[in-house]
């Protein structure tokens, strides 16, 4: 039997981070860490690719490559959070914010699995990072 979402939003709150939801939110790391990984794979080649003899395709080519490059930057980070995730995972950390060690809740590790903050101390980090972009 496969435990949906729905199974998991309905399970007790003394049961959280149990070990099946610690199998189900390992499956879904692992499968999202293999779709980035092939994203990444198909990128780079589109950046290898061979180059165009004639102008126009030479700039389309350019264009192409330009934009596989800024793919390869937000799959690299976000692919970098599902191994930070899954190391928490084999920390018994998994599920927990980080920052204050307070539950993160299911429903958030649904929407984004690879959470390592709760939402209150992850809009604390954004206005931080905010702040010293303002300074910078």
């Amino acid at each position: 039997m496969s435990l949906s979402e729905k199974d998991l939003l309905a399970m007790p709150a003394d049961d959280y981070m149990n070990d099946v939801q610690i199998s189900f939110f390992k499956q879904r790391l692992l499968d999202k860490q293999r779709v980035l990984q092939e994203r990444l794979n198909g990128h780079q080649k589109v950046m290898v690719g061979e180059r165009a003899p004639d102008a126009a395709d030479m700039a389309s080519g350019e264009e192409s490559r330009s934009l596989a490059m800024s793919f390869v930057s937000r799959d690299t980070a976000e692919l970098k959070r599902v191994s930070l995730a899954l190391a928490a995972i084999t920390e018994d950390e998994y599920g927990y914010c980080q920052e204050t060690g307070v539950e993160i809740g299911i429903p958030r590790l649904l929407a984004v699995p690879e959470s390592l903050y709760s939402v209150e101390a992850m809009s604390v980090i954004e206005a931080q990072r905010q702040h010293l972009r303002g300074v910078a």
